[in-house]
């Protein structure tokens, strides 16, 4: 006999799809984390090394994969909560403190929020998705910032 279907039975499933969903985004941002600490690690062995340079639409699509979409139950990723807080002001300079208050107005910011913020802008940087001005100061690239304007459901 099969499982009758209620709302109890698909609200059981969906809050067991959405931690799945949530564990699989964060093995994928550990998975990014170690592909550039490697690239890294690479540069500093053979600093000639033909590392190619990532096509900026494929960053984007590497950031928000295709058909990720925010919702009430998911947060973001860290990584991708920055994107989208800078994106709305792509040219702005953000420090780390004024960042990190930006992703807890969203209820965004992780534990131990601006160490994390500025752990994961520092990887940013060394993936070519953020610029360092300043010590703690980033904004994203203009590569990235482009790839975003061009991407599908961008504002105009």
């Amino acid at each position: 006999m099969s499982e009758e279907i209620t709302p109890e039975s698909i609200a059981a499933r969906l809050r067991s799809a959405e931690q799945r969903k949530s564990q699989a985004l964060a093995q994928y941002e550990a998975a990014s984390a170690e592909v550039a600490w490697l690239r890294e690690g690479l540069r500093l062995f053979d600093p000639e090394a033909n590392l190619e340079a990532q096509d900026p639409q494929e960053v984007v699509t590497e950031i928000f994969p295709e058909g990720f979409v925010f919702d009430q139950g998911i947060k973001p990723s860290l990584r991708q909560a920055i994107v989208v807080v800078m994106r709305e002001h792509p040219g702005r300079r953000w420090a780390v403190p004024d960042l990190a208050q930006a992703l807890e107005g969203r209820g965004w910011l992780p534990e131990h929020g601006a160490k994390r913020v500025s752990d994961m802008a520092g990887d940013m940087v060394r993936l070519g998705q953020l610029v360092r001005h300043d010590r703690g100061v980033y904004k994203l690239s203009p590569e990235l910032a482009a790839a975003l304007e061009a991407a599908p459901g961008s504002k105009k």
